[in-house]
């Protein structure tokens, strides 16, 4: 459960906080923990992030660690450029370090696949897919049924996500999501409310929400959404835009790009993100992932 500010719980103690939560608090949530939060000052003017003394979040929410790939590599682009890229070494190792400190689940982008369909680092996938415990999801070049099949049946993929064939060809999302319902997620990546195809290179003229409705008709139910202006500036996410799809969309939404504090994990949970996608700041140690899976169930 999350009650965001406009909710309207504000206290002037946290014994009156207490006492206002559990009087509020369904029958079946009783016994359950609510966390108390200063809203981060940057949130203060976000639509539905209004200003009031503190936000409560609750219920449950995944951490996803992100592997990009590039060349076999485990790289961080800025800004979805592949000029300004850093090496973070072996994906694999990568994925043991984030499974070794908790992590339920596993985000990877296939960046060769991404901007030239070529699909140049599934072995690496299946070297993470098949050695650990934990699920992977997996985006990136997945343009054909045979590519879907492929990664899910062989690779042993969890969840494959699809980007450029959303846009431009969703015939292939309804065959999908008929072929392996629950196991198909969607990735909007958007600037400026457009979405971005292959691998943010080029930009459509399809609206986000737009492309999004489009997915849910089509049997997604699992949406990744990316303000890439955000991706890898370290400036905090985009939480009005990914609040207003969370609230438009009537989908699951894992909210990505920019995430730079645990603050900004709080502030996607409030916007009723189901999921939130974190990589610059784990690799540049501005929090660390055992810190961020608290947030998980706080």
């Amino acid at each position: 459960m999350i009650l965001c500010p406009h909710e309207k719980i504000i206290s002037k103690s946290e014994a009156d906080f207490d006492t206002q939560w559990r009087r509020r608090m369904p029958h079946d949530l009783e016994g359950s923990v609510a966390t108390l939060l200063p809203l981060p000052n940057r949130f203060a003017s976000t639509e539905g992030l209004r200003r009031h003394d503190f936000i409560i979040v609750g219920g449950h929410m995944i951490i996803y660690p992100a592997i990009d790939m590039k060349g076999g590599r485990c790289v961080r682009l800025l800004q979805g450029r592949a000029q300004n890229l850093t090496d973070y070494g072996d994906p694999l190792v990568m994925a043991r370090r984030w499974a070794q400190d908790g992590a339920r689940w596993l985000h990877l982008v296939d960046l060769d696949g991404a901007f030239d369909g070529a699909g140049g680092n599934l072995d690496a996938v299946e070297r993470i897919a098949r050695e650990l415990d934990i699920p992977v999801q997996l985006g990136g070049g997945i343009r054909t049924m045979a590519d879907v099949e492929l990664r899910l049946e062989r690779l042993g993929v969890s969840r494959v996500i699809l980007g450029t064939a959303a846009v431009e060809n969703p015939q292939l999302v309804r065959d999908a999501c008929r072929a392996y319902p629950g196991r198909v997620a969607v990735g909007i990546d958007a600037r400026d409310g457009l979405v971005a195809v292959r691998g943010w290179t080029e930009r459509s003229q399809v609206r986000a929400l737009e492309l999004a409705l489009r997915m849910r008709e089509a049997g997604v139910e699992v949406l990744i959404y990316t303000d890439i202006a955000r991706d890898g500036m370290m400036q905090g996410p985009s939480v009005e835009s990914t609040a207003q799809m969370v609230r438009e969309s009537g989908m699951q939404v894992i909210g990505s790009g920019g995430v730079s504090t645990l603050s900004d994990i709080d502030a996607l949970r409030c916007a009723g993100c189901a999921g939130v996608i974190t990589g610059k700041a784990l690799y540049s140690g501005a929090f660390t992932l055992r810190d961020a899976l608290k947030r998980e169930e706080a």
